[in-house]
C-alpha cells in the first residue's frame, strides 16, 4: 500500500512553451511558468517514452496530487523544477490512482486553478474507467527503492538548515533516485529521428519563444530541449548544437570560398578575353596605319610621276619649234 504523502513518480515528458500547445489530455502546465509538460508527446514532432505518472486518471475525487519540487542545486543547462505525483491519502495495493488535473495548481499569471487547457481554451477531459477491465491481477510487486514521504517538506527543510551545503546534495540525490522512472539509454545523435535531427528542428523553433537559446549561454532552457531527447542532458544538447552550428558555419564558409574562386575564375577569363580583343584591335589599328602609310607613299609616288611627266611635256613644248 501507498502511504499518505508518498511520492509516486515524476510527471515528465517533452517540455514546450504554452503557446505551442494545440491538443492533448496529458499536457500539464508547470505552475508559475509558461511551460507545459506534454506527457503523451501529442504536441511535439518527436515522441518520447511516457512516464508512469502520466497514466494517473483524472477525477473530481482524487487520492493523489501533483507537487512542484525545486532542484536545489541545478546545473547551468538543466531544468530547475520537477512535477511529482504524490499520494494525498493511503492507497491500497492494486487501487486506482486518481488526480484532479483541473484543481491542481494556479495557471501562470492568472488566478484560475486549472492545469488543462492553460492558454489554449481546451475543455476538461472526461473521467475514464476503461482501465479497470485490463487491470493486472495480482498487482505488480512493490518497488525496492526507498519510499519517499513528505519529500517536498524534506527538500525545504534541507535547504533552510544547510544553506546549500552537503545535506542539500544528499537530500536531492535520494529524492531524485526515489521518484525517477527507469533511466533511458542516451538517444543516438545519428539517424533520421536521432538527436541531431531533433536538434536541427527543435532549437530554431524553440529559440523563437525562448530567449536563452538565442543568447548562446548556459541557460536552463537547454533543459527544455533535452526533454525531447531521452537520456540526454541540457549540457550535452548545448554542446552538440554548438558542434552542429560550427559544422554548418564551416560548410557555409567553404561554399562561399568556392563561389569566390568561381567568380575570380570568371573575372580572369573575362580579363583574358578582353586582352585578346584589345590586342586584336591594336594589331588591326597598326595594320590600318601601315595600309594608310602605303597609300600615302603610293600617292606621293604618283604625284612625283605626274610631276616628271608634266616637266617632260613642258620641255617638249619649248623645243617643239626647233
Amino acid at each position: 500500500p501507498l502511504r499518505r504523502g508518498q511520492a509516486l513518480g515524476l510527471y515528465s515528458g517533452p517540455r514546450l512553451p504554452c503557446s505551442l500547445q494545440r491538443r492533448g489530455t496529458c499536457a500539464l502546465q508547470i505552475p508559475g511558468t509558461h511551460v507545459v509538460v506534454d506527457g503523451a508527446s501529442e504536441n511535439c514532432p518527436f515522441s518520447v517514452p511516457r512516464c508512469c505518472a502520466s497514466y494517473a486518471n483524472h477525477s473530481r475525487s482524487p487520492n493523489a496530487r501533483l507537487e512542484l519540487w525545486p532542484v536545489l542545486r541545478p546545473a547551468p543547462c538543466e531544468v530547475r523544477q520537477h512535477m511529482v505525483l504524490v499520494a494525498s491519502e493511503p492507497i491500497s495495493a492494486g487501487g486506482e490512482i486518481r488526480i484532479d488535473y483541473e484543481g491542481g495548481s494556479s495557471r501562470a499569471g492568472s488566478g484560475s486553478t486549472a492545469y488543462w487547457g492553460a492558454e489554449t481554451g481546451m475543455g476538461e477531459p472526461r473521467e475514464d474507467g476503461a482501465w479497470r477491465a485490463v487491470r493486472r491481477h495480482p498487482p505488480p510487486p512493490p518497488a525496492t527503492c526507498e519510499a519517499v514521504v513528505d519529500g517536498l517538506a524534506r527538500l525545504q527543510s534541507a535547504a533552510r538548515a544547510s544553506q546549500g551545503g552537503e545535506d542539500v546534495d544528499a537530500a536531492s540525490a535520494v529524492l531524485a533516485c526515489s521518484v525517477a522512472d527507469e533511466t533511458a539509454a542516451p538517444l543516438p545523435w545519428g539517424g533520421e529521428r536521432g538527436g541531431d535531427a531533433r536538434l536541427r528542428l527543435l532549437v530554431p523553433s524553440l529559440a523563437k519563444k525562448l530567449a536563452g537559446l538565442r543568447a548562446r549561454v548556459a541557460s536552463c532552457q537547454w533543459g527544455i530541449v533535452a526533454s525531447h531527447l531521452p537520456g540526454r542532458t541540457g549540457a550535452e544538447c548545448r554542446e552538440r548544437w554548438a558542434e552542429l552550428h560550427a559544422e554548418a558555419e564551416a560548410e557555409m564558409e567553404e561554399m562561399e570560398a568556392e563561389e569566390m574562386e568561381e567568380a575570380e575564375a570568371v573575372e580572369v577569363e573575362a580579363f583574358e578575353v578582353s586582352d585578346e580583343e584589345g590586342a586584336q584591335v591594336e594589331s588591326g589599328a597598326e595594320a590600318m596605319e601601315v595600309d594608310a602609310a602605303v597609300v600615302v607613299a603610293e600617292g606621293e609616288e604618283e604625284q612625283e610621276e605626274d610631276g616628271v611627266l608634266e616637266a617632260a611635256v613642258e620641255v617638249e613644248a619649248r623645243y617643239a619649234w626647233l
